[in-house]
């Protein structure tokens, strides 16, 4: 059971630059991670599963502000050296037919992780103290459910906000593939988080419920149709003492054409003037621009128009250099974001964002990303929301999987 396991190493460097309008020096981040996870053969159905995550910064640790270091003349980039066990928990696959449980501290990403997510973006990453059930007895379908009485956040245990050490999560999220023309997601998410997690953590204590429909229609052999369209509602959760009743909604039809694809969306999280729509737990950087200005959704909320294309170098690319084939399994993506509050209508500003991914083959991948957000914002103070500051971001990755 111990030595006929499955061993996973992976190593990511990564270099990020950060230039945010007000503060006087940019942000120069230069770190590298190592992950390491094991998990025993199964016997009768029964493993064990374990994750250690080391992240270490490389040279000047006060050349960014990384969350828990005291620098204040820098921009904040959220990676913080930590060792820590990412997951370590217990698998029961099939003791009960077609039903997978795990019990212990595991990483949980549901659906699209615009609200549940691992965090893997960052160096560091969320993860959950508790338990998972998961059943695919019927056809085509997946049923969730999942408790959690800690959340392990990515600003590390050494970060005063880092935890919701007094949490009450429960998870419930079912999907259904129809066919390749539609999916169907269901879900709520009831965040139970006291107050004595961290000082505000109750105004995040919030029941979430949505359903997510998306699919792909084909045309013929090189064009297609895609949708992607998401509703939810929003409310307190009863550890939280604010009164809150708010959407969310996505809208984003694409076409593809061989390889090259594009969306245009229309995301709104909506806001009352006093408290936004909240997402604690989700991977932000995938849904409203690179330049992450958008962690906390605004007190009057958020409209996000954007159009974003993507073409994917899956075969020969015909650029070739000593005969090596310089894109081959190489992606480019582009997007243009428009931002304003959702409540009363103000412009917040715009972003461009460019990413390229290149897998070289033998486990090794790189990875680039630029963003630039102007704000519509004249003058900028000590007290100035990251929407309303200028940002010029990149940073770049080179990931190792042996």
């Amino acid at each position: 059971m111990i030595f006929g396991g499955d061993l996973n190493v992976q190593l990511r460097y990564r270099y990020q630059f950060l230039d945010v309008q007000g503060f006087e020096n940019d942000a120069h981040a230069s770190t590298i991670r190592a992950l390491v996870k094991y998990e025993t053969k199964p016997i009768h159905g029964v493993s064990l599963l374990g994750e250690v995550r080391n992240v270490q910064r490389l040279g000047n640790g006060r050349l960014f502000n990384d969350s828990i270091n005291g620098v204040s003349d820098r921009p904040t980039i959220a990676d913080p050296d930590a060792l820590e066990i990412d997951q370590a928990f217990i698998r029961l696959n099939n003791v009960i037919p077609e039903t997978e449980v795990s019990v212990g501290r595991r990483k949980i990403a549901l659906n699209n992780q615009r609200f549940i997510s691992t965090l893997p973006f960052r160096q560091n990453a969320n993860s959950f103290d508790g338990f998972v059930i998961e059943n695919t007895s019927l056809p085509n379908t997946t049923l969730h459910y999942s408790y959690a009485f800690n959340v392990n956040r990515a600003f590390t245990d050494d970060s005063p906000s880092g935890n919701f050490d007094e949490a009450d999560f429960n998870l419930f999220h079912a999907e259904h593939t129809f066919s390749d023309a539609l999916k169907l997601v269901g879900y709520g998410y009831l965040l139970g988080i006291e107050d004595d997690s961290f000082s505000g953590a109750e105004r995040l204590a919030t029941d979430t419920f949505g359903v997510n429909a998306k699919g792909k229609y084909v045309l013929d052999d090189t064009w297609s149709l895609h949708y992607d369209l998401e509703y939810a509602n929003q409310v307190e959760n009863a550890d939280n003492s604010e009164n809150i009743n708010l959407n969310y909604y996505r809208i984003v039809p694409g076409i593809s054409y061989k390889n090259f694809r594009v969306n245009v969306g229309y995301e709104v999280l909506e806001g009352d003037g006093n408290i936004g729509f909240s997402t604690p737990i989700a991977l932000l950087h995938a849904f409203n621009g690179f330049a992450d200005v958008f962690l906390t959704t605004p007190t009057n909320g958020l409209e996000d128009r954007y159009i974003n294309a993507t073409y994917w170098f899956r075969e020969n690319s015909g650029v070739k250099i000593g005969g090596y084939d310089v894109l081959k399994n190489t992606s480019f993506h582009v997007a243009y974001h428009d931002f304003s509050a959702e409540n009363d209508g103000t412009d917040f500003g715009s972003e461009i964002d460019v990413s390229i991914k290149k897998k070289f083959g033998n486990g090794l991948t790189l990875v680039f990303e630029y963003a630039n957000f102007r704000a519509d914002n004249d003058v900028v103070t000590s007290t100035s929301a990251a929407f309303e500051r200028d940002v010029n971001q990149f940073y770049t990755a080179l990931i190792y999987n042996f």
